[in-house]
């Protein structure tokens, strides 16, 4: 059935909003991430970055970003879809694939939450050489420290309102003292809108075509519910989001 007839039938069944996570998998470009001055020592309220590299043939599956030893600390920071007020992704989790191909074997802060006037370390273990590790990161106080990856122990109240005003998140791609060459791909967090595939802040055409195409090629993309299938539960879903606006 053509996916434009089967939209219609959904709008005319009933529609509801619906909201999945926001994701990146850099099938196409960097879709907005940039490679940033990671705030290794403390809290940086403007850190500097500057244009990403798209790597089109390595990923998971291919299409990833790749990033070199750019800065003295180096890392890579959300676009606009990641940002702002994200009270709702408390408990949650923030994932993501990284392939190292260098490393210490130290502990270092792997992923950083801005909040403007402070920020919240995620202090962990290496990624294996020459694989890719999928992060599980969690969206509480545990393992976070405040303003620095030696500061105290984050609070609750603390990550509460470091995900209520997301000024930056940045994910950590420099794992060794010396040149540097990560991956990463597709990272995600809870919230944000089912129907707004491309994270531009619209539910438009733009979307549509993206889903369509990612569901004929059964791409992990059009996995709207996230149970590892491209089917017609993510079909719906996809079709009742994209009718009611979200």
């Amino acid at each position: 059935m053509n996916i434009r007839v089967c939209l219609a039938l959904v709008a005319a069944a009933g529609c509801h909003s619906a909201h999945a996570n926001i994701i990146t998998r850099f099938n196409t470009d960097v879709e907005g991430w940039r490679v940033v001055a990671f705030p290794f020592g403390g809290h940086v309220a403007n850190p500097a970055t500057t244009n990403a590299s798209f790597d089109a043939t390595f990923g998971m599956p291919a299409g990833s970003i790749r990033v070199g030893d750019v800065y003295s600390d180096t890392g890579i920071s959300a676009p606009a879809a990641f940002l702002g007020n994200h009270s709702d992704a408390y408990g949650g989790q923030l994932t993501y694939d990284i392939f190292v191909r260098y490393t210490d074997g130290v502990d270092y802060p792997a992923v950083v939450i801005n909040a403007g006037a402070f920020s919240l370390y995620y202090v962990t273990v290496s990624p294996p050489l020459e694989t890719w590790e999928s992060r599980v990161v969690p969206l509480t106080e545990t393992g976070w420290r405040y303003n620095s990856r030696t500061g105290p122990f984050a609070t609750e109240a603390q990550m509460r309102a470091a995900l209520a005003n997301i000024v930056g998140l940045y994910i950590f791609t420099e794992w060794r003292t010396g040149p540097d060459d990560t991956s990463v791909d597709n990272i995600s967090i809870p919230g944000g809108c089912t129907a707004d595939l491309n994270n531009d802040g619209f539910v438009n055409g733009d979307d549509y075509d993206y889903f369509a195409s990612m569901f004929e090629a059964a791409d992990p993309g059009a996995d709207i519910n996230s149970d590892s299938f491209v089917n017609g539960d993510d079909y719906d879903l996809f079709a009742s989001a994209f009718e009611s606006g979200c």
